[in-house]
């Protein structure tokens, strides 16, 4: 029997390790996406983007959050003196602009400031349109991490590498690649605290009371039909979607009585929006961003920033905009596809009572499509 015993405790010995390294990739995402409830944190995050053919950007932001929806996100380099500030729906946002400083506060369900590199919400989708695999162990900052490779299973789109800290599921590098294997992003903490004592009056808001500050409520939308109703005017959706992406919110954005329609849609971890409005042809101040001169493909101008681009194409009634970062083709396939849903006799009946939202405004999209990128360009992480 003492043999055999031994033998036993020998498999023990070397069978509990492995089991340790099997832990399913379910469970470390489902510990990811927990991450900002369990754990408060503050640190140093820096991002390098190396798009082809472009000179490297680097961004150092400092980061603080309390758990589980306060967030601040303070820019330190390449343009000190912009701070972001999330409290649960509300979002304040302050930049130098020139001689002045710029202030914009919005309120709507699910608004976000930090991302990891590995933005995703929903694990079941992210398994269905990606193949998610253990690459291995690594130790960060003195933490031990679990390595994730996250591939997708359509063409076009970015290969994403994580660090997942093992304890809080934070996320502590991230790197997308290319169909290459070229790393063009990299977003890592340089620095990190756990659970450090978080004065409030770090997500203090008083500095925005009293100023001239750009308001935006968003109304969460259930339907293409309740979005029609809200804005007033007839809304196109896409007749095509590119593989594995779903409708993930629809919303109306508001800013001084115009209204905005916002698609956003997701394969689980890339995602693209898309825009709606009026604007009559003639209408120079809504063609004004961008800026530059974009390339032309058929009826839909593109300009490319990067690892994004911007598509456009009015209808003769509504301007589109696109904000993308998947494979040109599909993006222009996309807003191509765009055909406007028909009304119901009531909706179409309550249509007067909004015609004077349609009002159209460069400035407008423009705040709109360089907040959502602010988020994103800028490498916050949550």
């Amino acid at each position: 029997m003492k043999p055999l015993f031994g033998l036993w405790l020998l498999l023990c010995v070397l069978v509990a390790p492995s089991m340790a390294e099997t832990e399913s990739v379910e469970a470390i995402l489902t510990r990811t996406l927990n991450a900002p409830k369990v754990c408060d944190y503050q640190g140093t995050i820096m991002r390098k983007t190396s798009p082809a053919g472009e000179d490297t950007e680097r961004v150092v932001q400092r980061v603080f959050h309390k758990r589980p929806r306060r967030d601040r996100v303070d820019v330190l380099a390449p343009r000190p003196g912009a701070v972001t500030i999330r409290i649960d729906d509300d979002v304040y946002w302050r930049e130098p602009k020139a001689d002045s400083i710029a202030y914009s506060h919005r309120r709507g369900p699910g608004e976000r400031v930090l991302d990891s590199g590995l933005r995703f919400s929903d694990t079941d989708l992210l398994m269905a349109n990606y193949d998610v695999t253990v690459r291995g162990r690594d130790v960060l900052l003195g933490r031990e991490t679990v390595v994730l490779t996250v591939r997708p299973k359509h063409a076009g789109r970015s290969t994403k590498i994580a660090w997942i800290d093992t304890q809080t599921g934070l996320v502590l590098r991230a790197e997308d690649r290319d169909e290459a294997e070229r790393v063009i992003t990299e977003t890592w903490f340089s620095s990190l605290t756990l659970n450090p004592a978080l004065d409030d009056r770090l997500f203090a808001t008083d500095e925005w009371a009293n100023r001239p500050v750009e308001e935006a409520s968003i109304i969460g939308c259930g339907s293409i039909q309740e979005a029609q109703r809200i804005a007033g005017f007839r809304v196109a959706a896409p007749v095509y979607l590119p593989g594995g992406f779903n409708l993930e919110r629809l919303r109306v954005r508001s800013y001084e009585g115009r209204p905005l329609i916002h698609f956003t849609y997701t394969d689980g971890l890339a995602q693209f929006s898309l825009f709606e409005r009026v604007a009559l042809a003639t209408d120079q101040a809504a063609r004004a961003w961008p800026g530059g001169t974009p390339e032309r493909r058929g009826t839909v101008d593109i300009w490319k920033r990067g690892l994004f681009s911007i598509l456009r194409r009015h209808d003769g009634i509504r301007l589109y905009t696109v904000v993308s970062n998947i494979a040109e083709s599909e993006s222009i396939k996309l807003i191509e596809s765009l055909r406007v849903v028909e009304l119901s006799p009531e909706l179409a009946s309550s249509r007067s009572s909004y015609l004077w939202w349609t009002a159209g405004g460069g400035a407008l999209m423009a705040v709109f499509v360089a907040g959502w990128w602010i988020i994103r360009r800028r490498g916050t992480f949550g």
